[in-house]
């Protein structure tokens, strides 16, 4: 299992913009956890799963104490506004 990591920017008309720089990361499983492993050009490093559902994902990078939580984007509703 592998792809890319590419920073986007979400667009007023629910398109997204998406950077020209990428990573490319693979995923494994190692000792019933779940690894996500960076490669870029200056450096490599891994990703420890924390939690993952439809809405959330939780990352900790090796040897670190700070998590990276990333929600599923919700498009605004200038409706509501």
């Amino acid at each position: 299992m592998s792809g890319i990591f590419q920073k986007v920017i979400p667009q007023f008309d629910g398109q997204f913009k998406a950077s020209e720089n990428y990573s490319v990361f693979s995923v494994q499983k190692v000792n019933n956890r779940w690894w996500i492993y960076h490669t870029n050009i200056d450096q490599n490093y891994r990703l420890k799963v924390i939690d993952l559902s439809s809405d959330l994902l939780i990352l900790r990078k090796d040897s670190s104490t700070t998590d990276y939580v990333y929600k599923r984007f919700e498009p605004l509703n200038l409706g509501d506004l």
